[in-house]
């Protein structure tokens, strides 16, 4: 015969298994909701803007492309700020 202890732990963890099993599905059909979401809100934006696809392609490019040299900058000013701290 098996400890009632032991047989009550068992059925604990079997129950918990199953709840998160539960609320793991929950989360992922909340976080492709989330996503989906998220996707209506980025296409109503573009179409928003009312240019053609090639002319937005070129916007996306010299956006990323700002972005870029702003992240460039932005790390030769804190290695400049740094070198700047090491000399004092």
């Amino acid at each position: 015969m098996k400890n009632k202890n032991y047989e009550k732990i068992t059925e604990e963890i079997t129950k918990t298994k199953s709840k998160i099993s539960e609320l793991q599905s929950r989360l992922r059909e909340l976080e492709r909701q989330k996503t989906d979401l998220e996707n209506d809100e980025i296409v109503s934006l573009v179409r928003g803007l009312e240019i053609p696809p090639d002319k937005f392609r070129e916007f996306v490019a010299a956006y990323q492309q700002e972005n870029i040299n702003a992240a460039a900058a932005n790390k030769a000013g804190e290695a400049a700020e740094k070198e700047e701290n090491n000399e004092v």
